[in-house]
């Protein structure tokens, strides 16, 4: 605050940046801040105006005040209050003297810390031990380096809910955890949404596997048209369903997406019996006119490929106005492939 006293640190203090996916985790900030600076022998000073300055540059609710926390230094102290859903990263540079990064941790999260995620299928249901392995294990021990004590949350990739869980021992191969509590609930969408795309070429995929999965799509089926570039393998479907666990990680979805095998245009129309099937079209209508969607049915959104649907394509779906597939547009500007698939995404989903 522009009232708050200059601050100076102590020879022992160091410039601390917090740039990890751990913080984004953490903290779910939506601001990116970045300082960086040495602190010479004779004490640094940080004059009030810039701490506002750099700390303004992070939109979330916060407090900055100057508060001694050791006796030989004085210590700047900011505590966030964030929606951890909203996921980016947190990058910012504080000079003070602490005796770790959690010291730190703790009142920058507070009530927001969330645990560490892990993806375990085999949830066991009479026992309350439980021995994690291989990925999600080295993941624990290894990057995380998680410590006896600390808190977890386990989902299998099926339940709406995931379970709380203690680590009790950690080794280098695995990680023995204690169920605890009650099943948390999860955050599926209302609304059953398969989103059958052509898909995009080179990494752009990762990203739209990674955008569905957070935005709520329940089941995505790759679809070769006759514009298609892509027609992705089985190797390269399997690490994509690494992406899919990655992401549910992150945004905290219980159940995993479904990542289909790519089928084709024409076959995919008859697979969908019994569903809202919409069809985006550059010439149907706008977001604000689209037709009242039935409640509580599942819904299909088909994407064409980047050089769009060919006229036989678009005229097969739209030759029944009653059973076929309903043309929406998703504005006047000309998307790509994944931006098209997400935008109409959360379009159909907010509509319940």
């Amino acid at each position: 605050t522009p009232d708050a006293p200059t601050t100076r640190t102590s020879r022992s203090a160091r410039a601390i940046v917090l740039r990890s996916s751990a913080m984004a985790r953490r903290c779910g900030s939506i601001g990116t801040i970045r300082r960086r600076a040495s602190a010479p022998s004779n004490g640094w000073k940080l004059k009030p105006q810039r701490l506002s300055k750099v700390v303004a540059m992070c939109p979330i609710r916060r407090s900055i005040s100057a508060s001694p926390s050791h006796a030989s230094c004085r210590t700047v102290n900011v505590t966030a209050s964030v929606d951890y859903r909203l996921r980016s990263t947190l990058s910012f540079a504080l000079f003070t003297q602490i005796s770790s990064i959690n010291d730190f941790l703790a009142p920058c999260v507070g009530s927001y810390a969330v645990p560490e995620r892990c993806y375990c299928p085999d949830l066991p249901t009479l026992s309350r031990t439980i021995m994690l392995e291989g990925d999600e294990a080295h993941h624990l021990a290894r990057v995380r380096r998680i410590a006896p004590g600390a808190e977890v949350e386990l989902f299998d990739g099926v339940n709406t809910h995931s379970q709380p869980a203690r680590v009790i021992a950690v080794s280098n191969r695995s990680v023995e955890l204690r169920l605890e509590g009650d099943p948390v609930a999860g955050r599926e969408a209302a609304v059953e949404l398969t989103l059958a795309t052509a898909l995009p070429k080179g990494d752009r995929i990762d990203w739209l596997i990674e955008k569905a999965v957070e935005v709520g799509v329940r089941r995505l089926v790759p679809l070769r048209t006759e514009r298609s570039v892509v027609d992705p393998r089985e190797a390269k479907l399997d690490r994509l369903r690494r992406r899919i666990i990655e992401a549910s990680k992150q945004c905290g979805r219980n159940r995993l997406m479904e990542l289909s095998a790519p089928v084709d245009w024409a076959s995919f129309q008859n697979m969908t019996d019994g569903c809202t099937r919409l069809f985006a079209d550059p010439e149907g209508p706008p977001p604000a006119h689209w037709p009242t969607l039935p409640p509580h049915q599942r819904r299909v959104l088909a994407i064409g490929p980047e050089g769009g649907w060919s006229d036989r394509e678009r005229e097969a779906a739209l030759a029944d106005p009653v059973n076929g597939w309903t043309p929406v547009g998703l504005g006047t500007i000309l998307l790509r492939i994944e931006t098209a698939a997400l935008v109409g995404s959360a379009l159909v989903l907010s509509r319940e």
